[in-house]
């Protein structure tokens, strides 16, 4: 049925659809001095959508809505509620969509249009209410959308509306029925030869989740083998990216990290960040149960790095749409009148409130992940139960500045000696704490394997070990790497040694403090020190002297009245005052100074700091 009566706009309306715009509007303008004001407001707003001018559109459409009404041209009022759903659902306002979509579905049913009509609209409303997470009313609207198909016997239809049932149940984790849907849609498109391959990499992830390990890899390699005959790369990129995690969660590590480095390979040709984040995450995860920390640090970084990114970037989308107002005015003798300031949702994937709420999603998943971090990351601090043989008393401040630290503390001990830290590692949050990881495992190695008994040599050892691990031969200018205090005392005679990088070793004696000066550098960055000796310090300890080891968080933070650094100084000060006070009080006094210190500010770095009284 031809809806305009001019054959000309028919055919530019077609071009739209086509998404020829320029041809489409060159037929339009050939022709709009014979067009009546409604087909031109009709033609306008679906250039303008295709042409992504939302404004333009909107404008139009509404205004050819109401004049669509006043004239009780029905088909038209039918084009112009296709056109504004679309519209709103493009630019993410999925109130406004779906108000009209069933507004359009009513008057549809009312004048009796055709299945296939009504067919594309429930489905328009299944994924806007997939879009809102309201996976329920999607399911009800894919589920009409599904009897219309099989009244219309149109099996692509059919198989279109399985799959996206099959999906949102998956997503609201009703797996039974989800395999249920999925299935019906698989064996329609192998029937009909439709192409399978996204159906069956549902499916797989689905067997994942269901803890069907076999089917699940059976079901993966027969989606990859049909993305690659239809040279899919971005679905071959999603494929490996789930099978390595199938891998992973069957402590299968060495395929996972094969089959993740496929993955990660594709999505950096294809610029496929949200999969390469993933992929980076379940690697570093197969590298670090496979203990390979270096690796495992690596790729964990290179997800910690994305994530920000793609935060960055649902941010600016965020921002962009709450720019987007629409102020829509009723008048009795003109149309709505519209004010939309600020439009430009083209790069925002026109999508933007799916997007916020995605934002919830990945946001929470990013802190799953640092919450793993953290679980790692407690395992390696120590009891600080070997420091009694040599100390009174003895406290840790331990405050990092997000759920993860780079800057941590270590405690070990021999037959002759008592070894303690407190070591900086670059950055803080999760890079800080894999490389603490990574850290933390040379010192042992350094005590227990390599034997190694004055401080100097153990962190000449760490340096050269952590510029192997972090791949920094060849005058990398990566920044990675530590500040640090080491100490160590002799059980009998009392006897302390110190080696230090940047971070100073404080002892208050008597009222007067003794300050052991470290040496200008930063262990594993072979930019900064490459042949200079790390120095030795030596002192004899008496009964009652103080020690303090510390990373720089505490003196760097901002606050106070003027909001400026506490300062060493300061810090320097506040020991002091506070030595000769049991350490369960000093440690309290640290962190109450600390907090009025910063009030309401927010802490700029991880916080360490320990003290062991003689």
């Amino acid at each position: 049925m031809q809806i305009f009566e001019n054959q000309n706009l028919t055919k530019a309306r077609q071009l739209l659809l086509e998404n020829k715009v320029e041809e489409s509007l060159m037929v339009f303008e050939s022709i709009e001095s014979e067009l009546t004001a409604l087909d031109k407001l009709l033609y306008k707003g679906n250039y303008y959508l295709v042409a992504q001018n939302f404004k333009e559109s909107v404008t139009a459409l509404i205004q050819a809505k109401q004049l669509a009404v006043e004239q009780n041209e029905i088909s038209k009022l039918l084009i112009a509620y296709e056109l504004l759903t679309t519209l709103y659902y493009k630019i993410a306002d999925y109130s406004s969509a779906a108000e009209n979509c069933l507004e359009y579905i009513e008057l549809l049913q009312d004048t009796n249009q055709s299945k296939t009509k009504l067919f594309d609209a429930f489905l328009q409303l299944g994924n806007i209410y997939q879009s809102t997470h309201n996976f329920q009313e999607a399911i009800s609207n894919y589920t009409r959308a599904n009897k219309l198909a099989k009244q219309l016997k149109n099996t692509k239809q059919d198989s279109e509306t399985l799959f996206k049932i099959g999906n949102a149940y998956n997503w609201n984790e009703e797996l039974e029925l989800a395999e249920n849907f999925l299935l019906q849609n698989i064996s329609i498109n192998k029937n009909e030869g439709y192409y399978n391959a996204w159906s069956l990499a549902s499916l797989s992830i689905l067997y994942t989740k269901q803890k069907k390990y076999s089917e699940a890899q059976s079901t993966f390699e027969k989606s990859l083998s049909e993305a690659k005959q239809a040279n899919d790369t971005q679905l071959i990129s999603n494929i490996y990216k789930s099978l390595g995690n199938l891998f992973l969660v069957t402590n299968r590590f060495d395929q996972a990290i094969e089959t993740l480095s496929k993955s990660i390979d594709i999505c950096k040709q294809l610029n496929l960040k949200v999969v390469l984040m993933k992929a980076h995450e379940f690697i570093a995860e197969a590298y670090e149960k496979k203990g390979d920390l270096a690796s495992a640090y690596h790729n964990f970084k290179a997800y910690y790095i994305l994530n920000e990114e793609i935060k960055q970037t649902d941010t600016d989308i965020k921002l962009k749409g709450l720019q987007l107002k629409f102020d829509v005015d009723e008048a009795k003798n003109e149309a709505e009148l519209y004010r939309l300031k600020n439009i430009d949702l083209v790069t925002a994937n026109n999508e933007i409130e799916r997007q916020k709420q995605e934002i919830v999603l990945k946001n929470q998943e990013i802190t799953d992940s640092i919450v793993y971090a953290r679980r790692i990351q407690n395992s390696i601090l120590p009891e600080t139960s070997a420091i009694q043989t040599i100390s009174q008393e003895h406290f840790v401040l331990y405050k990092p500045k997000d759920i993860v630290s780079g800057d941590f503390y270590w405690i070990s001990e021999n037959e002759e000696k008592v070894y303690f830290a407190v070591i900086d590692c670059t950055g803080h949050g999760v890079p800080g704490a894999f490389l603490s990881i990574i850290v933390n495992n040379l010192f042992n190695k350094a005590i227990h394997e390599q034997n190694l008994v004055e401080t100097q040599k153990i962190l000449e050892y760490i340096h050269q070990e952590l510029i192997v691990s972090l791949n920094k031969k060849n005058n990398d200018s990566g920044k990675d790497g530590m500040d640090v205090a080491l100490c160590s005392i002799d059980k009998k005679t009392r006897e302390l040694q110190y080696s230090g990088a940047n971070n100073p070793l404080i002892i208050v004696r008597n009222g007067q403090l003794i300050e052991l000066k470290p040496d200008k550098m930063m262990i594993g960055n072979n930019l900064v020190y490459t042949d200079k000796q790390i120095s030795l310090n030596s002192i004899n300890l008496f009964k009652n002297d103080m020690l303090y080891l510390y990373s720089d968080g505490y003196a760097d933070q901002f606050g106070g009245p003027k909001g400026k650094k506490f300062k060493s100084k300061r810090l320097k000060s506040l020991f002091l005052e506070i030595f000769e006070k049991s350490c369960v009080k000093q440690l309290q006094e640290l962190e109450n100074t600390f907090v009025e210190w910063k009030s309401n500010l927010e802490q700029i770095d991880d916080v360490c700091i320990m003290g062991i009284k003689i």
